[in-house]
C-alpha cells in the first residue's frame, strides 16, 4: 500500500495505521497510530501533551486467514 499524505486526506477516527512522524528535534520516525476526536494518537507515546507532527500515513491491511 502507498503512504498517504495527510494533506490528500486523513483515516477514519479509530482506524489504526502506521504513520510517519516528525518529531521536535526534526528526527522522522514511524509509529503507529490513530485520530480520535480529531486528533493523532501514537501508541506507546508516554507523554500524552507531546505534539506529533504527521507527515503521512498508510492503512494497516487485515491478516490473511491462516487454514
Amino acid at each position: 500500500m502507498p503512504w498517504i499524505p495527510v494533506r490528500d486526506g486523513l483515516p477514519e477516527d479509530g482506524a489504526e495505521c502506521l504513520v510517519i512522524c516528525i518529531q521536535t528535534d526534526g528526527s522522522i520516525v514511524e509509529m503507529f497510530g490513530y485520530r480520535q476526536d480529531g486528533r493523532w494518537l501514537i501508541e506507546g507515546d508516554e507523554s500524552p501533551a507531546r505534539d506529533w507532527h504527521v507527515q503521512s500515513w498508510m492503512p494497516l491491511a487485515p491478516a490473511a486467514k491462516i487454514i
